[in-house]
């Protein structure tokens, strides 16, 4: 542990970001007093929640083109680290959207690379038509906006691309935005403002990634004793308690070292599911 903390404490890091991702890292690796600076890039060349610029590929690797996006900027400074979120609907329950966030980290001074991730609901998603403005206050309300933002895609013109009415910080800029498009009588929709700087819960995410890869750093590889030695992938199979049946649970994870790539592959605490989880015994 004390190689490990020696290594990683008292840095300084680099990160491309316009939506102030930099204050989540900096809290989450206040023990090893980071300096986290935000970087001058425009992140929204490689995508927005919005679809004005599409992700150019996968979150993972558009994370990674935002490290490089990074790179020239990066002089000076000990890491650099850069973040991807993503947001989908659930593969199992109707309704229900599930936020991932992704951290990368390029350790400037070996080359040695690092990622982690976490993923959770994101109950405050949605995308709705509202015909007055009573409705668009109520829908307010109970996304607790402005803490969380919201955003109004403006009327599609022909030939012309959409507009979204962004940061807007309170009530009277919402109900400006809803009059203005009120004036074109087409149909106006509000959807929820993605960005991090925007959507507190989606801060929290990021902060728990955030967790995941300083536990990983914290973590030698039984091979090589390098840090950077955790969880990269679950294993299903957790059998039913009733019949022994394999459910889709998690039996095991799958840890990998970062540097070496070693795989060992780890049980979970739990020996056996509920039969609740069991397709044989509750189809």
């Amino acid at each position: 542990m004390s190689s490990t903390m020696h290594r990683f404490e008292n840095l300084r890091v680099a990160m491309p970001t316009l939506h102030g991702k930099e204050k989540i890292i900096s809290q989450a690796f206040s023990a090893w007093q980071w300096e986290v600076v935000a970087l001058p890039v425009d992140t929204n060349r490689l995508g927005t929640f919005t679809g004005e610029v599409e992700r150019p590929a996968d979150p993972l690797a558009t994370a990674w083109m935002k490290l490089e996006a990074g790179l020239p900027h990066a002089a000076g400074f000990d890491l650099l680290i850069a973040s991807e979120g993503s947001f989908y609907p659930h593969p199992e329950v109707p309704l229900i959207t599930l936020n991932t966030e992704l951290l990368v980290l390029r350790d400037l001074r070996n080359n040695r690379q690092y990622q982690a991730a976490h993923t959770d609901y994101f109950p405050l998603s949605v995308r709705e038509q509202v015909n007055h403005w009573q409705q668009l206050e109520d829908l307010a309300a109970r996304l607790d906006f402005p803490q969380q933002g919201l955003i109004l895609p403006g009327v599609q013109e022909k030939s012309v691309a959409r507009q979204y009415l962004k940061d807007l910080h309170d009530m009277d800029a919402l109900r400006q935005g809803f009059e203005q498009l009120q004036k074109h009588g087409a149909a106006i929709w509000v959807e929820t403002d993605f960005r991090a700087l925007h959507a507190p819960l989606r801060q929290s995410h990021i902060a728990a990634a955030a967790g995941r890869l300083l536990e990983k750093l914290q973590c030698h590889c039984p091979a090589c004793e390098e840090p950077g030695f955790g969880k990269t992938a679950p294993l299903s199979g957790l059998p039913c308690s009733w019949c022994g049946t394999p459910t889709r649970l998690t039996r095991s994870w799958m840890h990998r070292c970062e540097v070496c790539h070693h795989e060992v592959e780890m049980a979970v605490a739990e020996t056996a599911a509920d039969p609740g989880y069991c397709d044989r015994c509750n189809p």
